[in-house]
């Protein structure tokens, strides 16, 4: 099972630096109630949940080139969970500029994400985006035979 403490440590940077500094409040992951009644926890919320993020690492394609399916389906699941909510502001927020540039496509030329939802792209410190490149890498050597 792959390590995920390095995708942790960046989406605290993304949370704790990158975004409040951008929306200019401090955010905290948290549970947040949704529409239908239950509730799910999501990266980033401001304190009065008017701004919601869920913050996501994954690239696109996989090591030999296929759609991640996987990664799309997790950020499709996001978008529908932030959907559920009263939030005023709902952010994906994404590192990976090639996994920004497919979502961007998705909801401007596919017409597949409401425009209600908001695509931010981060770039990563050079030392974070090092240290993500290779924990992925490593996760990737896990999963091929």
């Amino acid at each position: 099972m792959s390590d995920t403490r390095v995708q942790q440590e960046v989406e605290q940077w993304v949370r704790d630096e990158w975004l409040s500094s951008r929306l200019g409040s401090k955010l905290t992951r948290m549970k947040v109630r949704l529409s239908t009644g239950g509730d799910h926890e999501f990266d980033a919320v401001s304190d009065d949940c008017l701004t919601i993020s869920t913050i996501e690492t994954g690239k696109p394609r996989t090591a030999k080139g296929k759609p991640a399916i996987a990664k799309t389906h997790k950020i499709r699941t996001g978008i529908y969970f932030l959907l559920l909510t009263d939030a005023k502001r709902r952010i994906v927020t994404l590192t990976d500029r090639s996994m920004y540039d497919w979502w961007i496509k998705e909801q401007t030329a596919m017409f597949r994400v409401p425009a209600s939802i908001e695509f931010l792209y981060v770039e990563l410190p050079n030392d974070l985006q090092t240290t993500l490149a290779e924990s992925q890498e490593r996760a990737s050597q896990e999963m091929t035979p």
